[in-house]
């Protein structure tokens, strides 16, 4: 594919994160590797404020109880 592309101006390729594939314009379908985390991630548009937010009922959770079970601890609101 990499020899294809230089050679052919306009040349395009289709690539698949979902189903970690890369197609040229001629049918050839190759695999690839991709970290499982990594790829959770770009296919949910997710940042680290994105997946920190996936789990904000269990941070409500800790933080409407936090003052109860940590008392030495300052209180912010």
């Amino acid at each position: 594919m990499l020899r294809d592309a230089a050679g052919r101006e306009g040349y395009q390729l289709a690539i698949d994160l979902e189903q970690q594939t890369v197609t040229d314009p001629y049918g050839q379908v190759d695999h690839f590797e991709f970290d499982a985390f990594k790829k959770h991630c770009y296919l949910n548009g997710l940042d680290a404020i994105g997946l920190t937010m996936q789990h904000e009922g269990d941070i409500r959770t800790y933080e409407s109880t936090r003052g109860q079970r940590f008392p030495w601890l300052p209180q912010f609101r």
